[in-house]
């Protein structure tokens, strides 16, 4: 399982993560770091420091980053007007996914479907083609020695 490190990012400067997270897949670890930035959400503002201005880099065993949470995207989802809440990156990418994979599966259904109607027909046509052939008689020729 990969290794997952959330570096924060502050006014102050980068702190960064040296222990990391074993999780399955980069999606879940934007959902830890989601998690974790909510939960720090009251404690920064009793010490009144400004949560919105703070982000996480999640990072790769090779310290490639590759994938952001700035913390305003969790005050965005605690709010309530569902006009503004919208999913979090990897849950919309998840859906896109979702929705576009639903969409190539009708089409692969349908041309699977045209393609068997396809060898159906062929199929009957070829069967009709041999009967044909079944039923032309060869025309009588008379013999070279045979007299009229």
């Amino acid at each position: 399982m990969p290794r997952f490190y959330f570096h924060l990012r502050t006014a102050q400067g980068l702190k960064p993560d040296e222990i990391g997270l074993e999780l399955p897949d980069v999606e879940t670890a934007y959902l830890e770091a989601f998690q974790t930035a909510l939960e720090m959400w009251p404690d920064l503002l009793r010490k009144r420091e400004d949560p919105t201005r703070n982000t996480f880099e999640i990072t790769d065993d090779l310290g490639h980053v590759i994938q952001t949470l700035p913390f305003a995207e969790v005050l965005d989802s605690t709010r309530g007007h569902t006009a503004r809440r919208k999913l979090p990156h990897p849950a919309r990418t998840a859906q896109a996914l979702a929705d576009r994979t639903r969409c190539l599966a009708a089409a692969l259904d349908e041309q699977v479907r045209a393609a068997r109607e396809s060898i159906r027909h062929s199929q009957e046509l070829l069967s009709a083609s041999r009967s044909n052939q079944r039923r032309v008689t060869v025309p009588w020729k008379a013999h070279p020695d045979a007299k009229p």
